[in-house]
């Protein structure tokens, strides 16, 4: 019922856009604001529409729509609301980000996950865009296996990047994968030696190892660490490996 509901109301909406010009935008937006604020989610959806045909270019009605229709259930429009969002030039970075906290404040993340997902099958020339977004998400919610998935994904395109390895090696550690990790740390020391939180770690990580080269890797790390950032903490490791 609530499908036909949506698809009635949405074609009430484009009957009306021609009406809108004679009509308060704003009112518009309020009755908007307070469907979806109330969860009519095919209500809000239908005024959303015709916000979005009588101003195209305002990121905030799509988000609204795309998570009103998530909401709903219906992919199509969620993927119909994209093209027309690109197709009038909006931002795809504003886009998504809106819609991330859109769905957020309805407490509803798994939406936009969702979403993303979708428009990440659906759209294929976004899709490293989209794992940018993705590994976000995953990182937020300190989801192991999503952080080290779209990390490595991300790596493909920038293997040198050590940000993508920093993610990936954290990921790792989510994941309870230490010997992934630490190979993940070096590299990102390798590839960036000013990258203080990959060397902190990994100094921290060998002072605590029993053996002797164990012992002169946290050296290595740590003294290397303090050339960029000298902190009491750092410098009493230093003296306790001496």
């Amino acid at each position: 019922m609530l499908m036909i509901r949506h698809i009635i109301l949405s074609i009430i909406a484009l009957c009306s856009v021609s009406a809108i010009a004679q009509t308060d935008y704003d009112s518009y937006a309020v009755k908007a604001q307070r469907y979806f604020g109330y969860k009519e989610w095919a209500s809000a959806g239908a005024l959303y529409s015709i916000l979005i045909s009588e101003r195209p270019e305002v990121t905030d009605n799509y988000s609204h729509a795309i998570v009103a229709a998530g909401m709903l259930g219906d992919s199509i429009q969620q993927i119909n609301l994209t093209h027309i969002a690109l197709t009038n030039q909006i931002n795809v970075d504003s886009l998504f980000t809106s819609t991330e906290r859109t769905s957020f404040e309805v407490g509803q993340t798994s939406l936009y996950e969702n979403y993303l997902l979708l428009i990440r099958s659906d759209t294929p020339w976004l899709a490293r865009v989209i794992d940018g977004y993705l590994l976000r998400y995953y990182s937020y919610r300190s989801y192991g296996p999503g952080i080290v998935e779209y990390s490595l994904r991300m790596l493909e395109g920038a293997p040198a990047d050590d940000r993508f390895l920093m993610s990936l090696a954290e990921g790792y550690l989510l994941c309870g994968d230490i010997t992934e990790a630490i190979d993940a740390y070096r590299l990102a020391a390798e590839l960036n030696p000013a990258n203080y939180r990959a060397l902190l770690f990994l100094g921290n990580y060998y002072k605590e190892q029993p053996d002797d080269d164990s012992r002169s890797l946290a050296r290595l790390y740590l003294q290397a660490a303090n050339n960029l950032h000298s902190t009491p903490y750092v410098e009493e490791a230093l003296r306790n490996l001496q």
